[in-house]
């Protein structure tokens, strides 16, 4: 129901500060604002991420690829280091090529990987976990894996488990930090 009348008015803005100016003045101060939790996806990538994966007879890798094509690293204006890339993302390879010691791979393209000052090859891996026997030790090499993807800090810091197993835990990906005070790379 519409009401009878509609009132308008000109827009119209307030400010509110303390009187004192010591640190002390601040005690007791709330935050004016919603109580109601609300998410903001595009910069706050807060996810699991649970999956099968299986790597077939006669192939060595299966392989998961988040947070590709970020907008912000396909353009140099907003790019923090300055260039353009088609190719960004977070990539988590179960390498089986030596069935002995299977590793887990992980890839940071399109950015430098944390702790790096500049980007290293897409096609070589930024971090190199062993994997344990007990993730394979009920259905082989080749059985089925189930993959979970697990952020703690946005996207900044991410555990991978294999078959309810913890192979890497809390890696920092992001380049830029790991804490809520930077943007996360889109999933």
């Amino acid at each position: 129901m519409r009401p009878e009348k509609e009132y308008t008015s000109e827009t119209n803005t307030f400010e509110t500060s303390l009187m004192d100016t010591t640190y002390a003045s601040w005690d007791g101060a709330e935050w004016i604002g919603s109580e109601d939790l609300n998410f903001d996806s595009t910069s706050a990538a807060y996810f699991d991420m649970d999956m099968t994966l299986q790597i077939p007879e006669g192939s060595t890798r299966a392989a998961v690829i988040l947070g590709a094509g970020d907008f912000r690293l396909k353009n140099s204006a907003m790019n923090i280091w300055g260039s353009q890339t088609e190719n960004s993302y977070f990539k988590y390879e179960v390498d089986i090529a030596n069935p002995a010691k299977p590793v887990l791979n992980i890839y940071v393209v399109g950015m430098p990987a944390n702790g790096q000052t500049a980007e290293n090859d897409e096609d070589v891996p930024d971090y190199t976990v062993d994997i344990p026997a007990e993730v394979f030790k009920e259905a082989g090499v080749h059985g089925t894996i189930a993959m979970k993807l697990a952020t703690l800090s946005n996207i900044n810091k991410v555990s991978c488990i294999l078959n309810g197993v913890t192979v890497d835990n809390a890696r920092q990906l992001n380049p830029l930090g790991a804490s809520h005070d930077y943007n996360s790379f889109r999933t």
